[in-house]
C-alpha cells in the first residue's frame, strides 16, 4: 500500500512483514539489491515501512507501531 501524506513531497509504502529487496533500487535501470532491506539497529528485522522523498529520491526506513498485515494498518500505524 502507498499513500502520500498531505502537504508533503513524500510517498509512504507499507507492506506486511516479509523480506523486501527494495533497498538500493537503481531508478534508471530498475535493478534492485539482492540483499533484504533490514533495519540498522541490530534487531535483524526486515524493513516493512518506508518513506520515499519524491524530491531527492531518498528512501528512509520507518518503524510501524502496529500490525500492517495486508497493508491495512495505514489508519492505525504510527511511525518513529
Amino acid at each position: 500500500m502507498v499513500f502520500v501524506p498531505p502537504y508533503t513531497n513524500k510517498a509512504v509504502f507499507i507492506d506486511n512483514y516479509h523480506p523486501n529487496f527494495g533497498n538500493g533500487v537503481n531508478l534508471a535501470t530498475g535493478a534492485h539489491s539482492t540483499q533484504a532491506y533490514k533495519y540498522n539497529d541490530g534487531s535483524n528485522l526486515y524493513v516493512f515501512g518506508t518513506e520515499f522523498d519524491l524530491g531527492n529520491g531518498v528512501i528512509r526506513a520507518l518503524h510501524p507501531k502496529s500490525n500492517t498485515f495486508c497493508s491495512a494498518g495505514k489508519r492505525l500505524a504510527f511511525f518513529s
